[in-house]
């Protein structure tokens, strides 16, 4: 028993469960031991197979015959096309795997259906005569038809150019004569038989057209290709999926094609214009082609106040059907001109064509007109008042009376009372503003052009479902001819160069005056505030509480922000602190490699979690340095091209261990020095390819790309480019990205590793340094990150002074040893490592736990038994600063003298000065580097 008999019984036991109590248990009983009986006929069949090929339905074999557009190779020889692509949708909806069996030529994908060697022939034609062999699933796969063909070199030949075709030698295959409905076409158009040239099948056909022998041939447009032209085109034809008989597999894939167009509806016919863009293209006639000849500008009429649609400003005329009407012209090869539709209706111009007319042939013939194919569609808003209750019942509607939409829908919704009748759109909008009326119900593209004008900021929108419709261009004097070129040239344009459109129309934004502005907005409150002086003066009065009440507010904002810096200052804290035990037992693990009782040591006691703890703080702080205005660029002069390597270095090796590829090309980035916060830059650089690793997976790819460019003897500009093929972002997200704490819910991930706070700081050190970032991105693809940035270049005398400061200063640890330390510090491992990194050079040390006990011992000691005091900041019992104070004031004779460092976590500016006034000679951050404590305690002890 097969899948369809398995399939057919299974039918029958469904409609005998239906008929109920007039079924006798006996048929039940019977049927349940046919499944039975099916099962184990399987099972056995599986076991006695075990040499035979088995079919399995999750696998399916596509016959694949190259046919352009629709079943081809890319360069790297993977199967693509509209078919393809068909089936990967077919396979996200059902879990169909598709492998594709290559034909020798297309009538043997048809031998290989019927000799089991293929499951799935696409796409296929109904045959005349139904097939006893094969079946077609009920829904087209795509839209064809026939045509005439000839070489794109032959310019005596047009379209539909009856007369001319029916003196050509034209080719056709003796099969595709025969089985379609081609022959009752070409008799239709007066081709005789004695014409055609009879071939055995298309590719000697194509082969007698390119050789000269025929002037045409008949094929499906499938079989055109760039080299080709359309002259004549016939019978609509739909394809279809085609396999063996009663195949149940074919149901499965109807039912899916059904989906897909509920779905998504326009998927097919994008998926077609992708793939076939010149089968979308009617050529011109010969009457068309010779109009076009005589003709060397079209003139446009364009309406001068209709928002973002079209506008007569100072310069010209801007808008979207402007950029739609010189595109149009552009792809004709012609001139463009505009002129005012006003003038044109009042006869004081005059137009070949009316832009951004409603698509409506009644209408169109009203005006006397004939109208081109639609271009868009467009919606409608409608604006009130912010805040505002509208009954609709009742309501005053602002509208223009003589336009389309007016009459056709708005009137036939309202009452003829409610409507207030107004020149121009602005002047709508003011009557809705001012309180005349309730609502105006616009055009979006209007409506977005004039809600950004200050006046309206009163205003809302709400896109209505009610009222949509489709635009136009409309040609005077029921020109045909042109009606049809622009139709075929507008069926040309691709959804990018339509958007693209769009996008050029709005770039020019309205012009507002913002005193005319607030007069017209505050009327009232500005004539009252003229006329009288007592309302001046309350108004005075209102405007010292206000002052008074802001103060107020102003004190409770410093002082949040007070207990805020204090609260980082503790975070920072109390986070540096094991950090700086983490860091520093590194260093002396590699220090006292050979000593392996003591590196086991220091290794115990670092945490796997201090990097990524690190990176949280440095990030915690810089937002809230950026929030409080407290960041401040410390330019210097850099080796670019060091600065650059040392970055590439570290981000290879994070790359390897994250099994991803770094690609650096830097060699248009060979500046040798160059003046900038290196600091920040390196931040803005190390954010950017840090998130490119977060977001990208194993195996693939990020890219990083700089060229810097002379402005001038003094000034570069470097242009940055980062690039990942990760996870994207939706656009959605895009708009909220340089937000602080804002993270992608990445699908299948959750949230990643991170503070969300990456990109606000990148963002902001941009800025800061003058420069602009750009972002592009899209879900699923990845990401791309392009950072434009000015720099000063020194002169040669900076540079000079640059490479002699660079000189690596040699610490004479020497004069260290023997000497006597005091350190201050409450924290055990960071005693510890002060402590062993001092006896590295000869130190002794002797350890205070806070600063009162720091300053009991340094006044029980003996003048000059110590050479310098390490002091923390932040301690118990007493802090460092109250100690090195107390110290200070102790009379004796080197209670003024003695060095007295701070080594803290304490890291702000602030920090720094508060230790200085306190009476300490110097500042050191923590984590502790011993170079810069080596060199410090050597520069003050002697």
């Amino acid at each position: 028993m097969n899948i369809a008999d398995f399939a057919e019984n299974l039918n029958k036991m469904k409609m005998n469960a239906r008929v109920g109590t007039g079924k006798s248990r006996y048929e039940i009983a019977m049927l349940v031991i046919l499944v039975m009986s099916l099962l184990i006929g399987l099972t056995c069949g599986v076991a006695m197979a075990e040499d035979t090929p088995q079919f399995t339905p999750s696998t399916l074999r596509v016959a694949y015959y190259p046919l352009d557009g629709f079943f081809e190779y890319d360069s790297r020889g993977v199967e693509t096309g509209y078919g393809v692509e068909l089936l990967n949708k077919i396979s996200q909806y059902t879990g169909l795997q598709f492998e594709y069996v290559p034909a020798t030529d297309w009538e043997s994908t048809k031998l290989m259906l019927l000799d089991g060697k293929a499951d799935i022939r696409m796409p296929a034609t109904m045959p005349l005569i139904p097939s006893s062999a094969l079946s077609y699933s009920a829904t087209s796969i795509i839209d064809t038809y026939h045509v005439l063909l000839a070489l794109d070199t032959r310019d005596d030949l047009y379209y539909q150019d009856y007369e001319t075709i029916g003196t050509l030698r034209i080719a056709i295959s003796e099969n595709f004569y025969h089985v379609t409905t081609v022959k009752t076409y070409l008799d239709r158009i007066g081709i005789a038989k004695d014409q055609l040239v009879f071939c055995e099948d298309y590719d000697e056909c194509h082969g007698k057209l390119v050789s000269g022998e025929v002037d045409a041939l008949v094929s499906n447009i499938m079989d055109m290709d760039g080299t080709m032209k359309m002259l004549a085109r016939f019978n609509s034809i739909s394809n279809y999926f085609s396999m063996t008989l009663d195949n149940p597999v074919l149901d499965v894939l109807d039912e899916t094609m059904a989906q897909i167009k509920l779905d998504e509806p326009l998927f097919l016919a994008n998926l077609y214009s992708r793939w076939f863009p010149e089968r979308t293209v009617v050529p011109l006639t010969i009457e068309e082609s010779e109009y076009l000849a005589s003709i060397d500008t079209l003139t446009f009429a364009f309406r001068t106040s209709e928002g973002y649609l079209s506008r007569r400003e100072d310069d010209g005329y801007y808008g979207i059907y402007v950029e739609q009407a010189k595109f149009v012209c552009d792809r004709l090869g012609i001139g463009f001109d505009a002129v005012s539709l006003e003038d044109c209706l009042d006869g004081r111009a005059r137009a070949d064509v009316y832009s951004g007319f409603f698509y409506n042939q009644n209408y169109a013939e009203e005006w006397g007109l004939c109208i081109s194919a639609p271009i868009n569609n467009i919606n409608y808003y409608l604006i009130q008042k912010k805040e505002k209750t509208v009954n609709e019942t009742t309501c005053k509607i602002a509208a223009r009376e003589q336009f389309y939409y007016t009459r056709e829908y708005l009137q036939h919704e309202y009452r003829a009372e409610q409507f207030l009748y107004f020149n121009t759109y602005e002047e709508c909008l003011q009557a809705v503003a001012g309180g005349q009326a309730d609502i105006a119900i616009i055009n979006n593209y209007i409506a977005e052009y004039y809600l950004e004008m200050y006046q309206f900021s009163n205003l809302s929108a709400r896109l209505t479902s009610e009222y949509s419709h489709l635009y136009c261009f409309a040609t005077v004097d029921q020109n045909k001819l042109l009606a049809s070129i622009l139709t075929k040239t507008l069926s040309a344009i691709t959804t990018d160069e339509m958007n693209q459109m769009y996008i050029r129309g709005m770039e020019k934004k309205p012009k507002s005056n913002f005193f005319l502005a607030f007069l017209y907005q505050n009327p009232l409150l500005f004539t009252l505030a003229v006329a009288g002086l007592s309302i001046l003066l309350i108004v005075i009065v209102l405007m010292l509480v206000f002052i008074r009440n802001s103060r107020i507010q102003n004190r409770t904002l410093e002082n949040a922000l007070a207990v805020k810096s204090d609260f980082l200052a503790r975070m920072s804290h109390d986070m540096r602190t094991p950090l700086n035990a983490v860091l520093g037992f590194t260093k002396l693990a590699q220090d006292e490699k050979d000593d392996s009782q003591s590196v086991q040591d220091s290794l115990a006691k670092i945490q796997s979690s201090s990097e990524y703890l690190l990176g949280l703080i440095n990030d915690v702080l810089d937002a809230s340095k950026i929030e409080s205005g407290k960041v401040e660029l410390h330019s210097e002069i850099v080796n670019g091209v060091e600065f650059l390597r040392d970055i590439t270095e570290e981000f290879k090796a994070q790359g390897k261990l994250r099994r991803i590829s770094l690609v650096v090309d830097l060699t248009k980035a060979n500046t040798p020095f160059v003046k900038m916060d290196k600091l920040r830059t390196r931040q803005v650089y190390s954010n950017l390819l840090n998130n490119a690793f977060k977001f990208s997976e194993p195996g693939s790819t990020v890219e990083w790309y700089m060229e810097d460019t002379k402005l001038d003897d003094s000034h570069m500009e470097f242009v940055t480019t980062i690039t990942d093929h990760g996870c994207g972002m939706s656009a959605e997200f895009m708009q909220h990205m340089f937000e602080p704490f804002t993270q992608e819910i990445t699908p299948g991930k959750g949230l990643r590793e991170g503070t969300g706070l990456g990109l606000m700081i990148v963002k902001k050190f941009v800025e800061l340094m003058n420069g602009t970032i750009d972002v592009q991105s899209e879900l699923g693809v990845g990401t791309t990150f392009t950072i434009r940035m000015r720099r000063d270049i020194p002169s040669k005398d900076e540079v000079a002074a640059f490479l002699q400061n660079e000189k690596i200063f040699d610490v004479d640890i020497s004069r260290l040893e023997g000497k006597r330390l005091l350190l201050c510090e409450d924290h055990p491992l960071n005693r510890e490592i002060a402590v062993r990194l001092l006896a590295k050079v000869g130190v002794s040390t002797e350890c205070a736990m806070n600063g009162q006990i720091g300053v009991d011992m340094f006044k029980a000691s003996t003048v000059g038994h110590y050479d310098a005091i390490l002091m923390d900041i932040r301690m118990p019992v007493m802090n460092g600063l109250d100690a090195a104070e107390a110290i200070r004031k102790t009379v004796r004779e080197d209670a003024r003298t003695i060095p007295i460092i701070a080594v803290t976590a304490n890291a702000y500016n602030e920090d720094v000065v508060a230790a200085l006034q306190a009476g300490m000679n110097t500042h050191i951050p923590k984590p502790l580097d011993p170079k810069t404590l080596y060199k410090t305690l050597s520069e003050l002890i002697s």
